[in-house]
């Protein structure tokens, strides 16, 4: 296991429209880092947003593009490693035709949703909720 492998990561996974409020995702983050400074926030997907939302120039001004990975789509091996990794899985939109995504992300590591649970915040909420989580979560 690599350090990276270590870190608490907390990882959204889909294509990123507006609905889905990575900007509040990213500045939340930014307060988690004042608790937990070790921790990632992996972004992977397209973006499609409308009017564009740049992800990295936001994560830069607020000074933690060193902790935020924004990717597009990756292998499913890549994936599912991330997936594995997740001690968080972030996904703050306000409506889904099916929201995959997080079944994927319990499909991956069963004992996330059996330990932490899936709890519905509001954005606002986030922060807080990544740090308990955070702070509740073991290394698997």
């Amino acid at each position: 296991n690599s350090p990276e492998d270590q870190e608490p990561l907390i990882l959204f996974v889909g294509s990123i429209l507006t609905r889905r409020h990575l900007p509040w995702l990213i500045s939340a983050f930014a307060r988690v880092l004042t608790r937990a400074p070790e921790a990632k926030l992996v972004v992977i997907g397209s973006n499609r947003t409308y009017p564009y939302e740049h992800l990295g120039q936001l994560s830069k001004g607020l000074g933690i593009d060193d902790r935020v990975s924004i990717d597009g789509w990756g292998d499913d091996k890549r994936l599912t490693s991330y997936y594995g990794r997740a001690r968080v899985f972030a996904f703050l939109s306000e409506y889904e035709g099916f929201g995959l995504p997080p079944l994927e992300k319990s499909s991956a590591r069963p004992q996330f949703t059996q330990s932490l649970g899936i709890s519905t915040v509001s954005p606002m909420q986030s922060s807080q909720a990544s740090i308990e989580l955070l702070e509740q979560s073991t290394t698997y």
